[in-house]
């Protein structure tokens, strides 16, 4: 099991080589944008985000964001989107640790709904969300292959919440 700092490294480092990959005939110096910065800071989000269902660094990282946001939605007087905050503040701690936020599936989908919460309140930046929420996905797939291994990870996906060992045959 790795601790926050490996999952922070791993994920920058996973949006590094997207970037690198995809800008590879950019400029070196154009790679030092704020879109740039911005999905590596996606990505590292998406390293911690599985832990949040913890006392760690991703769940403290989580109220430093959602609360500011949950008073400007609250002051704007958009009431879902309070709804919503409020209960990605107070559900993390009642999951049990490596419950759905370490699902495979829930990793890839749920961050999806940012989004769609995006294009209902500013459809102007819908692409650029979408593009912040592959980098967040990349980095929450590096925590799982981490805590997992790639193999383990991949055929937890395959058969769903089954526990079952990769290395030992089942009993019968």
């Amino acid at each position: 099991m790795s601790g926050y700092r490996t999952h922070f490294s791993v994920a920058a480092g996973c949006a590094l080589v997207l970037i690198i990959v995809t800008h590879r005939a950019t400029p070196w110096i154009a790679w030092l944008s704020l879109t740039n910065i911005a999905r590596i800071i996606a990505s590292i989000l998406g390293g911690l985000f599985p832990d949040i269902d913890i006392k760690s660094k991703g769940q403290q990282l989580l109220y430093a964001l959602v609360i500011p946001l949950l008073v400007a939605a609250l002051l704007a007087k958009h009431i879902v989107f309070s709804i919503l905050l409020s209960a990605l503040a107070i559900i993390p701690p009642l999951l049990p640790h490596r419950g759905i936020t370490h699902n495979f599936w829930f990793t890839l989908i749920a961050p999806l709904s940012g989004p769609f919460l995006v294009n209902v309140y500013c459809p102007e930046y819908t692409a650029y969300a979408f593009d912040l929420c592959v980098y967040f996905i990349m980095g929450a797939i590096s925590h799982l292959a981490l805590d997992y291994g790639p193999r383990e990870m991949i055929m937890k996906a395959l058969q769903g919440n089954k526990r079952r060992s990769l290395t030992r045959p089942r009993k019968k």
